[in-house]
């Protein structure tokens, strides 16, 4: 059974692509067939072509999409045969649904839903905890104090 490792952060620049990569690599040093998905690529991928119109669209995401979506992709994991998938910040975490004005039955019951999805493979959740202000400030270093001020504007909406 493919193990799936899904990585989220307590903010952007944390930490989670850098673990992301290493961690493959590790892995692969070993022998394991690993598949990397990187944050930036996650919506470049067919099976979440969905995802990326109804967010470019509307900002947020509906929970059926997110299921279909995660549906196709566990179905792609389970046929590559790889021995673990790396996906960074792939999975929606409580506090992004939350965020996204979904309230605590709901999302129990996406949980239960994506339980459900995830079944073929093993799944491992990874969230990296760290200081926000120090991480958020790495991010716009790397990505332009524009990338910032979005942010910060996206966080506010």
């Amino acid at each position: 059974m493919t193990v799936l490792i899904t990585v989220w952060g307590a903010s952007p620049g944390v930490g989670k692509s850098t673990l992301c990569a290493g961690l493959s690599q590790r892995l692969a040093d070993t022998g394991l067939r690993v598949d990397h998905f990187r944050e930036e690529d996650i919506l470049t991928q067919p099976q979440f072509a969905a995802v990326a119109e109804e967010f470019k669209t509307t900002g947020t995401v509906a929970l059926g999409t997110l299921i279909a979506a995660t549906a196709k992709f566990v179905d792609a994991v389970v046929a590559s045969g790889d021995d673990v998938v790396i996906a960074d910040a792939l999975m929606p975490f409580v506090p992004t649904l939350l965020a996204m004005g979904h309230d605590e039955e709901t999302i129990h019951a996406f949980i239960t839903d994506l339980t459900e999805i995830l079944a073929p493979v093993r799944p491992v959740m990874l969230f990296l905890d760290g200081n926000a202000e120090t991480a958020l400030s790495r991010a716009a270093t790397r990505k332009g104090e524009q990338w910032l001020d979005w942010y910060v504007g996206k966080l506010a909406s």
